[in-house]
């Protein structure tokens, strides 16, 4: 029986084409059924014409994957490896985006001037939201686009943003899942978290310490997390890091106003959407 996967002798267009790649079998794509979780958990979904994970998948399992026709997609992944977290069959998109990347370097398609800026980009995409975040009313995506490197300066903290705030207590709804007092601050949390680039920016030990201490974080960062679990998944004491920083949130609003979770939403969409674009451009030769 043949494989209904296999590049070759499936199709006369494509057979023989080295342009076309076979999925990775670490990637488990065949287990895939469409369900669409990868795309609608992937935080670049909130950009319409940025990365979509699923299609990566379905192009392997149907031996049409090809670097152009992903185009610069694949250098929209923040590599937070979510779309493979929270797939219920435990496929792997992040995987095969990944060799594709290595794909496109290796055969000269995107120079490693242009990979080392586009890593650039993604440890600047953490300061550019939390300053986001910060602002009362959500920035425009023509300023963030244009005006990327202000928006990527680190803000000025304040002496009192330094100073322990008092203690309170704090809701404990999910705290039998947590697992947060095991936490013996090894920082595995922190190297796992694709946000972590500086401390100062976002830390997931930062959040657990805070709530283990009844301390409530005065970070914008809190609301950078984009729930891709790396955090939990690298912990050794089994601390659920993003459960810690989801429980901060709903403490810091009181299960979220409906106005301010649309306007969370809304300043995540024009950061993202900034950052698609400056990728694209910086693929292209543009910037």
């Amino acid at each position: 029986m043949t494989n209904p996967i296999s590049v070759q002798g499936q199709n006369p267009s494509i057979d023989g084409d080295s342009s076309f790649y076979p999925p990775d079998a670490d990637a488990l794509s065949t287990q895939c059924y469409a369900c669409g979780i990868c795309t609608s958990s992937c935080p670049i979904s909130l950009v319409p014409e940025g990365l979509d994970p699923r299609r990566i998948v379905r192009l392997a399992n149907l031996g049409g994957l090809c670097l152009d026709r992903v185009g610069s997609s694949i250098w929209h992944c923040l590599d937070c490896r979510r779309c493979g977290n929270l797939c219920p069959n435990s496929v792997k998109p992040w995987l095969l985006i990944a060799n594709l990347q290595r794909r496109a370097v290796a055969e000269h398609r995107v120079s490693m001037q242009t990979v080392t800026r586009i890593h650039q980009l993604k440890q600047e995409l953490v300061t550019v939201l939390s300053n986001a975040l910060s602002m009362a009313d959500p920035p425009l995506f023509d300023a963030l686009f244009q005006q990327w490197d202000q928006w990527a300066c680190p803000p000025e903290v304040s002496p009192k943003t330094r100073e322990a705030v008092g203690i309170k207590p704090l809701k404990r709804s999910l705290s039998h899942t947590m697992n947060h007092s095991l936490c013996m601050t090894c920082r595995e949390c922190s190297s796992a978290c694709p946000l972590t680039v500086s401390t100062a920016d976002f830390d997931p030990l930062y959040f657990i310490r805070c709530y283990v201490l009844g301390v409530s974080p005065e970070r914008a960062s809190l609301w950078s997390c984009l729930g891709c679990e790396s955090c939990s998944q690298a912990c050794s004491q089994s601390v659920q890091g993003h459960l810690v920083i989801k429980a901060l949130q709903m403490e810091q609003e009181g299960f979220f106003s409906v106005p301010f979770q649309i306007r969370i939403n809304t300043t995540r969409e024009q950061v993202f959407r900034a950052y698609v674009s400056r990728v694209d451009a910086l693929v292209a030769g543009d910037i």
